[in-house]
């Protein structure tokens, strides 16, 4: 049985954001599916298969998916005029672990990358719980997930950071998630 979910924010219903000629969901399932890839050289098992690889999950499904899984994350993208990287936990439930994890995540991303590890409070820098982001309570989260937000597509800058990063932000992600599990 899988120990890993791996799920790519929003459908074709509802693209996300969509700016500079892409699209959130688009974005988030490359992302999971390259993740996915790399955490199979590893020989770690995700609830992500062939039959997925362009399928963005419903939110309500990813989210019984993620409930009891020992790592569940979610690939989002943001907007809004910032910049970097961030990882968001749930805020009543997550423990040393999950935030460890959050900040590791954003922090590698961002050595892959050249993005900044945005910081919301200077002891977790990269991490921030789903009550300080705009929409406050987060399903995901909630779960047991964490929500990785990439880049902001919106500043072409984290834009072409992130794309000349891909392969090597994948590799790290993936890299992390082994680490949590105790490789």
């Amino acid at each position: 049985m899988a120990q890993v979910l791996l799920s790519a924010g929003h459908s074709n219903t509802d693209p996300g954001v969509v700016r500079n000629g892409l699209r959130e969901a688009d974005i988030a399932r490359e992302m999971r599916d390259l993740v996915r890839v790399r955490l199979a050289e590893y020989k770690i098992l995700t609830d992500v298969d062939e039959n997925l690889r362009d399928t963005n999950l419903p939110l309500t499904e990813a989210i019984k998916l993620a409930r009891g899984k020992k790592i569940a994350i979610e690939f989002h993208v943001n907007s809004g005029g910032g910049t970097g990287v961030e990882t968001l936990y749930g805020d009543t439930w997550a423990g040393r672990k999950q935030i460890d994890l959050a900040i590791s995540l954003s922090k590698e991303i961002a050595r892959a990358s050249g993005l900044k590890a945005r910081i919301w409070h200077p002891k977790q820098p990269g991490a921030k719980p789903d009550t300080a982001s705009a929409r406050k309570i987060l399903g995901f989260c909630r779960a047991g997930g964490l929500i990785i937000e990439l880049f902001f597509l919106d500043n072409k800058d984290d834009l072409l950071k992130y794309s000349a990063a891909k392969s090597a932000i994948a590799q790290a992600i993936a890299r992390q998630i082994q680490l949590a599990l105790g490789g």
